[in-house]
């Protein structure tokens, strides 16, 4: 039962009990006992107004940006789409004048100069629009292709200079739906098209199928716009899913994993702008039982059936998502069964490297919630959307929190469960970005040792003052201190 079907009544009462602090405390009642339990910002909850009139009744996949900042499409209970971008509404689908737009799939992208990116339908042609602008369209000719055209346009990224990344599908036929291969496509700030590679072509050695399926969907860009990881699949017959990473193959299907067992298919990817990468999938079978993964720098580090941070995941959990920061740290979320039995847990890590020792239970379903900041349980989480069918679940920055979505049940309503866009904060005990200095405070000595630190890091594995990782101390990093200004969480 979700309350947007409830009366007016009960929800501002169910907002004002979910709101009244500003903020979420999550307390995994199955974790290791954390003192400071994490909080979590609420961005919007179901249910919330819009300024149209209607009432938002879902969200698809949060993006992030160097800033910190975040960004989905929602839907109305109109029918309507919005784009929600960092603290506001900025876009509806029934604003657009040029045609009628429909739908918007699960993934867009934000930079960090206000542009924005999502893949509505067109009139009812599947399409890109940027900033309120059509930026591609299904028929459109496909650059770098002669006599072929667009035919569909799906799983998008936006770098924080605005850069766009998208795979698009190959037609003969203008305006047909068959698609005869697939492309990745890089959009430059300048709106000019550029295939990264495409079907049939040769990428580290390997011959990628010449059908639709040889590029896949799962891809991530570091921010930097330097590394790529993408699942792929080979010419030839099965196996042939791959792992991409900058221009050499991490993992290829049936391949040793080096602990007697064989790669089997892949999930979740990610990289950050030193090349360090996750990803997630299935092996053949382990002695435990657990064949799914999350797999750092091309080491499987983390099985289903293993005990995290006190909490033991089932062995037949599924590791859903992953993602990994420009300063190292690293967030990974597992589900299990289904129905009535269904859980699932988010864990964090300070340092990816060393992922099974220092990730941290940051929140399950059946954990109990304190929605007013004192300490009592008074909510329970009832379900993660962090399923990655549609696109990546998880955008990690570099700030010290997670933007995801929860479904939360209030223990003064039983019965009652809605879903809120969340940023989860990570514990105080594992971060206080922006203190240089060490002495649990950021003030003006850690300012003056950013300030000192100014310009392109020297030595760019060794550059504390670059709080964001993209090689640089300059005012993004700036303010990024200014915002954990204060004694640390």
């Amino acid at each position: 039962m979700h309350f947007s079907n409830l009366c007016a009544a009960r929800h501002s009462a169910l907002r004002a009990a979910a709101l009244s602090a500003g903020a979420i405390t999550i307390m995994g009642l199955a974790s290791g006992g954390h003192a400071a339990p994490p909080s979590v910002d609420v961005v919007l909850p179901e249910n919330d107004p819009a300024p149209t009139g209607a009432l938002v009744s879902g969200f698809q996949k949060p993006s992030s940006n160097d800033l910190g900042q975040v960004g989905f499409v929602g839907i109305l209970n109109d029918g309507d789409r919005f784009i929600w971008f960092n603290d506001d509404f900025v876009w509806f689908n029934s604003s657009f004048e040029a045609g009628t737009l429909t739908g918007g799939t699960a993934t867009m992208g934000i930079s960090d100069n206000g542009d924005w990116v999502y893949n509505p339908q067109i009139d009812s042609e599947d399409g890109l629009i940027k900033n309120g602008e059509v930026l591609l369209v299904r028929g459109d000719p496909a650059e770098g292709f002669p006599d072929q055209f667009i035919s569909f346009t799906s799983r998008l990224q936006m770098l924080p200079d605005a850069t766009v990344f998208v795979v698009a599908g190959l037609t003969t036929t203008q305006g047909g739906s068959s698609s005869q291969g697939r492309v990745l496509y890089r959009i430059t700030p300048e709106e000019e098209m550029i295939p990264v590679f495409a079907s049939g072509d040769t990428v580290a050695g390997v011959t990628l199928s010449s059908g639709s399926n040889g590029i896949g969907f799962g891809y991530r860009i570091s921010r930097n716009g330097e590394h790529h990881i993408h699942r792929l699949v080979a010419a030839g017959s099965a196996p042939n899913n791959f792992v991409y990473v900058d221009g050499s193959v991490a993992a290829f299907q049936g391949a040793p994993v080096g602990d007697g067992t064989t790669w089997n298919a892949f999930r979740s990817v990610s990289i950050n702008n030193h090349g360090d990468y996750l990803f997630t999938g299935t092996t053949s079978a382990s002695p435990d039982g657990g064949t799914n993964h999350v797999t750092y720098n091309g080491q499987l580090v983390l099985r289903a059936g293993m005990t995290i941070d006190g909490f033991e995941l089932p062995s037949n959990a599924t590791s859903q998502a992953v993602s990994i920061s420009d300063n190292g740290s690293a967030v990974h979320g597992w589900t299990w069964g289904s129905g009535a039995s269904a859980g699932g847990a988010i864990f964090y890590s300070p340092d990816a490297s060393e992922l099974e020792s220092s990730s941290i239970l940051l929140v399950e379903v059946g954990g109990m919630v304190d929605t007013t900041g004192d300490g009592q349980a008074d909510a329970i989480v009832r379900g993660l959307n962090i399923s990655e069918i549609a696109g990546p679940s998880f955008d990690l920055p570099s700030q010290p929190w997670l933007y995801t979505e929860l479904e939360l049940e209030p223990l003064s309503m039983p019965g009652v469960v809605f879903d809120a866009m969340a940023r989860i904060n990570f514990p105080a005990d594992t971060v206080c970005v922006g203190d240089l200095t060490g002495d649990d405070v950021v003030n003006v000595f850690d300012l003056l040792a950013l300030l000192d630190a100014w310009g392109e890091c020297v030595e760019p594995n060794d550059c504390p003052a670059d709080l964001n990782g993209d090689g640089l101390v300059n005012v993004f990093d700036l303010l990024i201190l200014l915002e954990q200004w204060g004694v640390c969480r």
